[in-house]
């Protein structure tokens, strides 16, 4: 999915090239409603201020159309950002160099998640309640001093049978549950990589690279002058990180041109090792279905074995 680049050279941003991961830059925050605001010559010698007008609203202030009316916006340093331009237009210098920023992917909840909260509630109501003191936690042992929790130790103290019972259906539940919570994250990674409206474009973790999953929020990006880019290179502390290699940038490219489009690449070439292991769990739990046809099992099982390989070969 990605390859070595090295550190912007002397060019500054003519040196970018379409998917370019940088970090560090940026980015103007979207106008808002206070947004609006005049520049005021000073006096000779001294800067311009920046006044706001409070006796206007945003619309008598537009309706001025002063060559002074200026719209001030906050900056955000973002902590990464997906270089979307043409490498061509980039090196011409002379066409703004549009950006994406990269946000952490983040997993929705699950109905595994639920499930285990339900379960836990069914098991407390299940066991009788410790008899120590004051304490009400469900009880999971017998001695001379009578029914205990984990937390209230007694003399020599025996495992209730039903405490018993209790810890092997939870072992057997944990297992399921992760079971379950492996194979909705794979689902969630493979809609977002290959989804109908790709307004965000799904970059696999890489741990060699510090790199978590993450999401270029293309709906999100913004044309940044060439001369701002290059500051923020020399001065301000941004820098290029790695790049996408040809399979992901020819993804980005389909992406970029057809937004409302879907590009099916249910394919091995992009996801990383963690994420093929979430997949390999979710082709497992298809295969336990009691209504599988024969020839998608066949096919299924024929896909773990590739994944399990790589995985293999992998460690």
């Amino acid at each position: 999915m990605y390859r070595d680049r090295p550190p912007v050279n002397n060019d500054g941003a003519q040196d970018l090239e379409q998917g370019d991961v940088l970090a560090g830059v940026m980015f103007p925050a979207l106008p808002g409603d206070r947004s609006f605001g005049f520049q005021r010559t000073g006096e000779k010698g001294k800067p311009a201020l920046w006044v706001w007008k409070k006796e206007f609203s945003g619309e008598e202030l537009l309706a001025e159309e002063s060559k002074a009316l200026r719209v001030i916006s906050r900056l955000t340093r973002e902590g990464h950002a997906l270089v979307l331009g043409n490498s061509c237009d980039n090196y011409s210098g002379d066409t703004s160099i549009w950006l994406a920023p990269i946000r952490d992917f983040k997993f929705l909840p699950n109905e595994a998640s639920r499930l285990r909260g339900a379960f836990v509630g069914v098991v407390n109501e299940f066991l009788p309640k410790c008899s120590q003191g004051a304490c009400t936690k469900p009880a999971t042992r017998e001695g001379a001093t009578g029914l205990a929790c984990d937390a209230c130790v007694v003399d020599e103290p025996n495992d209730l049978p039903q405490a018993k019972t209790v810890r092997e259906a939870m072992a057997l539940t944990e297992d399921k549950r992760g079971r379950m919570e492996a194979s909705d994250k794979w689902s969630q990674i493979s809609r977002s990589a290959t989804m109908a409206n790709p307004k965000k474009f799904y970059m696999p973790g890489d741990p060699s690279r510090n790199f978590n999953r993450s999401e270029a929020h293309i709906a999100l990006a913004q044309p940044f002058d060439p001369k701002y880019l290059t500051k923020s290179f020399k001065d301000l502390e941004a820098k290029r990180l790695f790049g996408l290699n040809d399979e992901a940038v020819g993804h980005l490219q389909y992406t970029i041109g057809s937004v409302f489009s879907r590009n099916p690449r249910n394919d091995h070439a992009w996801p990383s090792d963690d994420d093929l292991a979430l997949k390999l769990t979710w082709l497992e739990e298809q295969l336990a279905h009691p209504a599988l046809k024969e020839d998608e099992r066949k096919k299924i099982e024929s896909e773990i074995g590739v994944i399990a390989a790589r995985l293999a070969r992998a460690k």
